[in-house]
């Protein structure tokens, strides 16, 4: 990282390369990453989301997908649209140790 920074250190370089950090990820509630999967940056991983071990995810994954591939690509869904919005209003994962 230090050689695209415009400091002492680089002085010798012509061109300085700006540096962008990297985008926040945000992984949603009871998700399960497989082996090796990547998520790349500014990606948000919806509740409930399965990635497949040595998935490449470059997208958006929607609650309660299954996304596998690369690219990674929706494969299938865990439950019908009507079981997912009821789990997305239920938000157990809130729920104290006592009521679940």
């Amino acid at each position: 990282m230090f050689t695209y920074l415009n400091h002492s250190l680089n002085n010798n370089f012509k061109n300085n390369v700006k540096y962008e950090p990297y985008k926040k990820i945000t992984i949603g509630n009871d998700v399960w990453l497989g082996e090796e999967s990547l998520v790349m940056g500014g990606v948000n991983i919806g509740d409930g989301a399965i990635i497949a071990a040595h998935a490449v995810v470059t997208k958006d994954v929607p609650p309660y997908a299954i996304v596998g591939g690369v690219p990674a690509k929706v494969m299938k869904y865990r439950f019908s649209p009507e079981v997912i919005d009821a789990l997305m209003d239920l938000k157990w994962w809130n729920w104290s140790d006592n009521t679940i």
